[in-house]
């Protein structure tokens, strides 16, 4: 049986490499369905569901064989356990208001792992419109708000909802027979005002889609004041800079400088109703260290209120008071700067007579004393000896007569420059 096995293989592979043979391992496609509606007209996103042959399953996003299709946004199918191509028709839940203007997804061929799409589009049914409430923010966007809707001439599909600045409120007129009218109101949010409305009201026509807009203006926040004191353990330093920090929106003036008898006092605007919290940090100083600082932990600031903290500094032990820089050291309030100790100018003695000095005489050039030459004796040849000691002798005595001819030459020397010196 094992030495079958790479026949069957070889075989299987024969199969399904010839033209025309199908899989023997299901494969998987996709399908997709779009939505559209004829030029200038909006609808809502509806149900769609997809049925293929072949006994294969189809999933979509609804986690069965439906899901939901909108303009822009299509419905997605996996269909899996395929063994070849099948074929597929999608087909939408009825919409209020709309009829199917044309639909492409009717027997829709799926290839074996491929991919597939259709598109359905609708339009308004006679006599019927939309009727569209946006929803705008000046300043802060506000949360969706609840509309309501009437018309004469015409029955909505609905008379409330809601709606955002991202989301407008869109309703089926239907039973249009001459142009109706429509109106839509709201309630404005808290810490809005409604600055504009064209809803009131809106003709809608058939077959059209009729819109409006209200808009909402954020009222003005309350501003508040927030001071930080600058405090020092040894009653004097130098002025920080204080940076403060709020949360929920709340702005603040940025940074201020803060010394002692002079406070940083921030202005904080844009404060919720609720209020806001801000803490205070500050550019230590060198020479000190922060002992105390009620600022570092969230301090309440109400709408419209006042707050304060204090940022302490002390001074610390290990910096030297002997060395007095007046841009960084600030003794205590005991102790007076070190100021180096008074040092009396000496006074200075002038002499009563300035004092002379007499030339000293020239010093007496004395002839220089005459220089007998010294003898010099005669050198003593002997005729030359021959043999070895002979030669040896020879040797010894030329030796002996070496000091004597530098004595003569130096003799010589002295005679040639007092001869020189007399001259000049």
């Amino acid at each position: 049986m094992l030495r079958l096995a790479p026949v069957v293989a070889l075989a299987a592979f024969m199969v399904v490499s010839l033209p025309g043979a199908r899989s023997v391992f299901a494969q998987t496609g996709t399908f997709t369905v779009n939505k559209a509606y004829v030029s200038g007209q909006t609808g809502p996103n509806v149900t769609v569901t997809l049925t293929c042959t072949g006994g294969v399953t189809v999933i979509g996003s609804n986690g069965n064989n439906t899901g939901t299709a909108g303009v822009g946004s299509p419905a997605q199918f996996v269909v899996t356990g395929m063994t070849g191509s099948v074929t597929c028709t999608a087909s939408e839940a009825a919409t209020t208001g709309f009829v199917v203007s044309t639909n492409t997804c009717s027997a829709v061929t799926l290839a074996d792992s491929g991919t597939a799409s259709c598109t359905i589009t609708n339009q308004l049914a006679p006599g019927t419109s939309t009727f569209s409430v946006i929803k705008s923010y000046v300043g802060t966007a506000g949360p969706a708000v609840p509309i309501t809707i009437g018309c004469t001439g015409g029955t909505p599909s609905a008379t409330s909802g809601n709606a955002s600045a991202t989301s407008p409120l869109t309703v089926i007129v239907t039973g249009i027979t001459v142009p109706a009218s429509c109106t839509a109101t709201e309630t404005a949010p808290t810490g809005y005002t409604m600055s504009n409305t064209t809803c009131a009201p809106v003709t809608v026509t058939v077959n059209t889609n009729a819109f409006c807009t209200i808009t909402n203006t954020a009222n003005a926040l309350p501003t508040g004041s927030f001071t930080v004191n600058k405090i020092y353990s040894n009653g004097v330093g130098p002025a920080v800079t204080v940076i403060l920090t709020c949360t929920g929106g709340a702005t603040t003036s940025g940074s201020l400088t803060a010394g002692i008898g002079s406070p940083a006092t921030f202005s904080v605007s844009n404060i919720a109703t609720g209020g806001t919290t801000c803490t205070a940090a500050e550019s230590l100083p060198t020479g000190y260290s922060q002992v105390s600082s009620t600022c570092s932990v969230a301090v309440s600031l109400s709408a419209g209120g006042t707050a304060a903290c204090p940022l302490t500094n002390t001074l610390l032990s290990t910096y030297n008071p002997n060395i007095y820089n007046p841009n960084t050291y600030y003794p205590p309030v005991n102790q007076q700067p070190y100021v180096p100790p008074y040092v009396p100018p000496q006074p200075v003695t002038q002499p009563s007579a300035p004092l002379t000095t007499a030339a000293p005489a020239p010093a007496a050039v004395q002839p220089a004393a005459a220089v007998a030459p010294a003898a010099v004796a005669p050198a003593r040849i002997s005729a030359p000896n021959t043999g070895d000691a002979g030669l040896q002798s020879d040797r010894s005595r030329s030796s002996d007569l070496v000091p004597l001819f530098a004595l003569a030459t130096l003799v010589a020397a002295g005679f040639a420059w007092r001869g020189l010196a007399k001259q000049r």
